[in-house]
């Protein structure tokens, strides 16, 4: 909503769902950790290949991902996702 945020902060996360150059520095300006998105989305497929990422969930709605770094360790160790499960394809 344009009048809650501002056209700024929808320009921004508009870069960042289309993966757009520069998404990256957007979410380290927000200190974003957690990152939940459509499954079938051109961001989850991106963080699902992107090593400074993991992937904690996956379904064939959504997927959760965290920020690989020290603070995110025991959800990483806590919540391993299996190939089957990070490959799941949305249902129609």
């Amino acid at each position: 909503r344009q009048d809650m945020h501002g056209p700024e902060r929808l320009r921004e996360y508009d870069a960042v769902i289309r993966v757009a150059p520069g998404w990256d520095k957007i979410v380290a300006k927000y200190r974003i950790e957690w990152i939940f998105f459509d499954t079938n989305s051109a961001l989850s497929v991106h963080l699902s290949r992107d090593p400074d990422w993991h992937l904690i969930f996956a379904d064939n709605v959504a997927r959760i991902f965290v920020r690989k770094n020290s603070v995110n360790q025991d959800l990483i160790d806590k919540f391993p996702v299996t190939k089957a499960q990070s490959n799941q394809k949305p249902t129609t």
